[in-house]
């Protein structure tokens, strides 16, 4: 629908029904006349919901729950634009001053897509190896912008593929970040002693270091701690910071071994 009317997206992630924010967002914009009025106009709406009482199908929840891993919600509201192809491009939550205000704001974020796509005209200029570093520079200015990547596979496909001698190092580098993925991925579903068992697999990748090997780490010492083994939580926290001191990870992790008495 967004590709035939020449649109974007506005992905509404909300917990409808328990979330307070949420339910003062909708109140206080989504369900404004002006807003309703002014925002199809620019935007198809889309609402992906995460409720607690309010019954889905199985196939919504499946559904769901696959949006959220690869947009990389951990709280909500969060509210996503994407372009019609569901690229991501910019990502924000509440804002009050109702929805004249919200509207002034998304325009706003609509500039940040402008931005993306002038970085996208220059890496078509580009081929090879030059092309990669191009696209890769996209991605670095999306999550500059703290917008999830995992939604850009497509263009981490092509990055692979123009560095297939790893030339560029980006070959490893997204290597890495599919391994990482997949990692999160057996950790949310609740199997930790194979989630450590890749970690540990992961970390022992030759060459591999700073934040991709704290993040790495982190996971191992979230998956002790859902194990309920304080020591070796403190344990993984500690072998995570050391590994990128100045990660942009490191405060969260130095707060966490505080927390724990580590």
């Amino acid at each position: 629908k967004a590709s035939a009317e020449g649109k974007d997206l506005l992905i509404d992630f909300t917990g409808s029904d328990w979330c307070g924010w949420c339910i003062k967002l909708k109140s206080e914009v989504f369900d404004q006349e002006a807003f309703k009025t002014a925002a199809p106009k620019i935007f198809v709406l889309v609402e992906l919901d995460y409720p607690q009482q309010k019954p889905q199908s199985d196939a919504i929840k499946a559904q769901n729950q696959k949006l959220q891993g690869e947009f990389g919600i951990e709280g909500f509201p969060t509210i996503y634009l994407t372009d019609a192809q569901g690229r991501p491009y910019a990502r924000t939550g509440y804002q009050a001053g109702g929805p004249e205000k919200y509207l002034e704001h998304l325009a706003e974020l609509q500039k940040t897509r402008a931005e993306r796509d002038e970085l996208f005209a220059k890496a078509e200029k580009a081929e090879g190896v030059d092309k990669a570093r191009a696209l890769d520079e996209v991605l670095a200015f999306m999550a500059s912008k703290e917008v999830s990547v995992k939604a850009y596979q497509g263009v981490i496909d092509e990055i692979m593929t123009l560095d297939a001698e790893n030339k560029a190092g980006l070959k490893s580098k997204y290597e890495a970040s599919k391994a990482l993925a997949e990692i999160e991925s057996t950790l949310m579903g609740g199997n930790f002693d194979e989630a450590i068992t890749k970690i540990d697999a992961f970390v022992g990748t030759e060459g591999l270091a700073g934040e991709q090997k704290q993040r790495a780490l982190f996971l191992k010492a979230v998956a002790f701690h859902n194990k309920g083994d304080k020591a070796a939580t403190v344990e993984g926290l500690k072998a995570a910071l050391y590994a990128a001191r100045d990660g942009e990870k490191s405060e969260e992790i130095r707060q966490a071994i505080q927390q724990l008495g580590g």
